[in-house]
């Protein structure tokens, strides 16, 4: 099957922040430790035995992150030059961003784990990185100023803190798509269309559930909020749609 034309993506990131108190001689002594797990085919593995490096509790401020997974990618198919272009006025991205919200949730409950709530200020989060991705053509969890999913936390002033497992909390986490509004796309199961913003949410969802990382992420039971932001742009190719979902 020919898979040429610009790819589909997804991307996992979470960030975990821990804290660890150390006494020495009666001097406090603060560690600051900054871990970075290089995920590839191995993200799998770490995500599947809890997706986050561990340490003892709190004091001293711990940042890990993971790297991006490496891409799933699906393509357009091959289509006759003469067929007309939709236009980004077709698509509502406001209704793909609910979407997404509804159907993430309808897989949380299918797994047992409880639904998040629609945090429209992880929105604006979302909705900023969706439009730097596109708007400079780059995709990824890390922008080409370095800027990093702590940096837009911190750039929005929201400050997460979700409790897990032993005392520990998180501070974050991101998931990326890149995909295609009313393009034929060549898949493995066939060739198939996003023809509506419920196409394309069923879509995002799908890649992310049949990546492991990504399903980890999504399924985690500690989160409690997400916020989901979409931007579609028009290009030689068509209406190219990014979507980003980060956590709380």
């Amino acid at each position: 099957m020919d898979r040429s034309g610009p790819p589909i993506y997804t991307l996992s990131h979470q960030v975990h922040t821990i804290r660890q108190l150390r006494s020495i001689i009666g001097t406090l002594i603060s560690i600051t430790l900054r871990l970075v797990v290089v995920v590839a085919v191995s993200l799998a593995i770490v995500l599947a035995a809890g997706g986050f490096d561990t340490t003892q509790l709190p004091a001293v401020e711990l940042d890990t992150e993971s790297n991006p997974l490496a891409p799933a990618t699906e393509r357009p198919a091959d289509q006759p030059d003469t067929q007309p272009q939709p236009t980004v006025s077709e698509v509502s991205e406001s209704r793909i961003e609910q979407e997404i919200h509804d159907v993430v949730n309808r897989e949380r409950e299918a797994e047992g784990v409880d639904p998040v709530t629609f945090d429209t200020d992880l929105r604006e989060i979302a909705r900023y990185h969706s439009t730097r991705m596109a708007t400079e053509d780059f995709f990824a969890h890390t922008a080409p100023d370095g800027e990093t999913l702590g940096d837009r936390y911190q750039r929005f002033g929201y400050r997460c803190q979700v409790s897990s497992d032993d005392g520990w909390y998180r501070t974050g986490g991101e998931n990326l798509a890149q995909t295609w509004y009313d393009q034929p796309i060549a898949t493995d199961d066939g060739t198939v269309v996003h023809e509506s913003e419920s196409d394309i949410a069923e879509g995002v969802v799908t890649q992310w559930l049949n990546s492991p990382g990504h399903r980890d992420n999504m399924l985690d039971e500690h989160w409690e909020g997400q916020g989901i932001g979409v931007v579609a742009i028009e290009t030689d190719d068509g209406i190219k749609i990014f979507a980003t979902q980060n956590f709380c």
